[in-house]
């Protein structure tokens, strides 16, 4: 199979709302119909942190990589990493899990 990851752009935001809330509902799911919203999209793609994974033209994922906060990184104080961030919203389509 040929998979494609790629960031998000502002037309995909619609798609990927619908994900998030495709997954309602679902072990483990502790998003509502408030969260994650158009905003949390909007940021995420003004950031340009959040990815899409697509299968041919069918979105089955996408996750916001957000850079992560000088506190957070404390935690990994010595360690050698570049680029750190902050793994969220992680939807994958039902059919893919």
């Amino acid at each position: 199979m040929d998979y494609l990851i790629e960031k998000a752009t502002p037309h995909q935001a619609e798609d990927i709302l619908r994900l998030y809330h495709s997954l309602l509902g679902r072990d483990g799911c502790t998003w509502n119909e408030d969260y994650p919203n158009h905003e949390d999209i909007d940021h995420d793609i003004s950031n340009d942190a959040l990815y899409v994974l697509w299968d041919q033209n069918r979105m089955i994922a996408c996750a916001s990589a957000l850079e992560a906060d000088e506190e957070e990184m404390l935690a990994y104080e010595g360690t050698k990493l570049k680029h750190p961030c902050a793994l969220s919203r992680l939807a994958v389509s039902s059919a893919y899990q």
